[in-house]
């Protein structure tokens, strides 16, 4: 089973290979590598160990094809829509970088070139949302779901984190600082729909490999919207976007937050090792189970140990039964 994709990427403009470059910079990678050649000549020189070549429209030749065969090639094009040349199929050029390598990696799922399942940058399903929902803010019960996320992006799927609180912490403690939050994207979709796409990339953060929305800072923002605007503003984002997963952290402002945790695929509560956590934990689930106006029967209790909020991966075992879960296992 290969456990690593090795793609040459073969193209003569070399401000676009060094875009290409920067964009990659800090991304996850451990499921497959990059080999950037702006010549034929260097190509040539360092072509081993290649799995598949996407190679400039202009440097494709009936030479190169009969010498590397047409299942190792993709063919880079600037024309949209274009599905072949000299029967090589075409990736376009001017898109999203992600959404580019999502198609190369489905162009080698197809040709059987990678054989390893579990490596998820083609999403053809719908994307599944995962709720956080604690009945008492802490430090821990904010980095948890974020620490979680980061183990899921690292089996392979892309992950979205959509922080619906207010004044979240992990602003400070993690995450860096982007051009807005989620209220933004929310008054975006009213108005100018037509530039939601642009808007929510350039609002989007990057933490290990985990893609997140910035936490409201104004809760008022997320209370007097309809729950189920937000729900079909979460799904269109998550189509726009390809994501596997999508992780929610809930809270009350959320006008009806009992419709997104009917609504998600699994809805999991962090709580801590003390009395009172354990009250309010009982109290919460009770209250959900009792309630009539939705079915819930996806509710997880997860109690946050000690090495959970260590360095490393330590959330395996739940993770390990997420991605189980999500392949249908």
């Amino acid at each position: 089973m290969k456990k690593r994709l090795n793609i040459a990427l073969i193209y003569d403009d070399n401000y676009y290979i060094e875009n290409f470059r920067d964009y990659l910079l800090g991304k996850r990678k451990e499921e497959y590598i990059i080999y950037f050649f702006s010549s034929l000549e260097t190509f040539y020189e360092n072509s081993e160990d290649t799995d598949m070549i996407v190679i400039g429209e202009n440097l494709l030749s009936c030479d190169f094809i009969n010498r590397y065969g047409l299942n190792k090639i993709m063919v880079m094009t600037d024309e949209e829509n274009v599905d072949s040349i000299s029967g090589v199929k075409s990736v376009y050029r001017y898109q999203q970088v992600e959404e580019l390598i999502n198609q190369i990696i489905e162009e080698c799922i197809n040709r059987s070139i990678l054989v390893n399942k579990k490596l998820r940058y083609i999403r053809k399903n719908e994307t599944r949302i995962i709720s956080i929902f604690t009945p008492i803010d802490s430090l821990r019960t904010e980095i948890w779901p974020v620490k979680m996320g980061v183990c899921l992006a690292k089996k392979g799927y892309r992950i979205l984190y959509i922080d619906l609180k207010e004044f979240s912490v992990l602003d400070n403690y993690i995450m860096g600082n982007t051009s807005g939050n989620f209220s933004d994207i929310i008054y975006l979709s009213m108005t100018q729909n037509e530039a939601l796409s642009l808007k929510i990339e350039s609002i989007i953060g990057y933490y290990n490999g985990l893609e997140y929305i910035p936490a409201v800072k104004c809760g008022s923002d997320l209370r007097n919207i309809d729950t189920e605007y937000i729900i079909r503003l979460i799904k269109k984002i998550g189509e726009m976007r390809n994501y596997n997963v999508i992780i929610i952290s809930l809270s009350s402002i959320v006008q009806d937050y009992l419709r997104i945790i009917a609504e998600s695929f699994e809805s999991i509560i962090p709580y801590e090792n003390d009395k009172y956590w354990k009250i309010k934990k009982d109290k919460l689930i009770n209250y959900i189970s009792n309630q009539s106006e939705y079915e819930i029967d996806n509710i997880r209790e997860y109690l946050i140990e000690n090495s959970d909020m260590e360095e490393g991966e330590n959330l395996s075992f739940i993770t390990d039964e997420l991605d189980s879960k999500i392949r249908g296992d």
